[in-house]
């Protein structure tokens, strides 16, 4: 069992939970793992994010936000999209739409297309990671 990241607090740790688990998961949930159950899952992972973004403070959990953001963007953002579709798919408003299109201009990861307005993920060429996420 690592349980590096519930120390390092790199990214929201999400544990499942339910009957028969493993004694890893319940130390994991022990260590500050949130808890999730299957259905839970299957309902809706944008509430458990959501969840998780209401409970977040400081330093680490803000980069382990906008990791999870910008991983949900590069997904939807392969086909070019405009600032409204991306706060209607995402439930922003189109102010906080703004803030993280701007964001990921600024880190060179998406591209501002013209007529009309639209923006769209910039393949990383280079990155032999890149394809985990497509």
């Amino acid at each position: 069992m690592s349980i590096e990241n519930p120390r390092a607090g790199w990214v929201p740790l999400l544990v499942r939970e339910g009957d028969d688990l493993p004694d890893g998961n319940r130390e994991l949930i022990k260590r500050g793992g949130r808890a999730v159950t299957l259905e839970a899952l299957g309902s809706s992972l944008d509430a458990i994010l959501d969840e998780v973004v209401d409970t977040t403070s400081g330093s680490s959990e803000a980069i382990a936000l906008s990791s999870v953001v910008m991983s949900r963007m590069a997904a939807f953002l392969q086909t070019p999209r405009t600032r409204a579709e991306l706060a209607d798919a995402f439930h922003l408003q189109h102010a906080q739409a703004d803030a993280w299109l701007q964001r990921a201009v600024e880190q060179g990861l998406v591209r501002r297309l013209s007529d009309p307005s639209r923006f769209e993920w910039i393949r990383a060429t280079n990155d032999a990671q890149a394809s985990l996420f497509e």
